[in-house]
């Protein structure tokens, strides 16, 4: 889905920069010159692009206006790690992994604490299935690209981003849950509709 809504993104900068800044001035043909002049971008132009950066920023981040916290710490560690290290990067995925996998567990507490219990066995069963899915995925990704790969040394860099992300992606959506799951409609279902 994150990738969809940038590619229209993409698209709606695209038209824009058509419009704004690709029209041709109105040159009569008795003139010498056929050549095209290109407008400078108009404010509206301007201003497309700028909601369309801040619509890229908030669907990597989760759907906030500004960088998850660990976000902003792991780009600045993998710069670090970048410019000191060639294999440097390796360590702060797995660290970072880990720091995700921690707050997974911290909104799964949180959620329990929250939810209703049809509520929390739904939970309970989804992290389950996901767990699965997680370990499964791991299994397939690792026999058949380490086949295709010979089983070099980027299967433990493909196994550690991969890793980084599902834990990351887990625990945005299941903050997004617990956001949720404190919102005063969510606390006082069922509504009486008869009172």
């Amino acid at each position: 889905m994150k990738h969809v809504v940038l590619f229209v993104l993409i698209i709606l900068l695209l038209l824009a920069a058509a419009v704004g800044c690709g029209t041709q001035s109105a040159t009569p043909a008795s003139e010498e010159s056929t050549t095209t002049v290109f407008e400078e971008p108009t404010s509206s132009h301007a201003e497309l692009q700028s909601e369309i950066e801040r619509l890229k920023w908030k669907i990597e981040y989760g759907g906030r206006s500004e960088p998850h916290p660990i976000d902003a710490a792991y780009d600045k560690a993998m710069k670090e790690a970048v410019e000191t290290s060639f294999t440097g990067y390796r360590e702060v995925i797995s660290e970072y992994a880990e720091i995700w996998k921690e707050e997974m567990e911290k909104y799964l507490d949180l959620l329990v604490d929250v939810l209703d219990e049809e509520h929390r066995k739904l939970l309970d069963t989804s992290q389950k299935k996901w767990e699965m899915f997680i370990d499964d995925n791991f299994k397939l990704e690792y026999d058949v690209v380490g086949r295709a790969s010979g089983h070099g040394t980027m299967m433990g860099d493909i196994a550690r981003s991969n890793q980084y992300n599902k834990y990351r992606d887990r625990t945005l959506f299941l903050e997004m849950l617990y956001i949720n799951a404190q919102e005063p409609s969510y606390q006082s279902w069922p509504w009486n509709y008869e009172e």
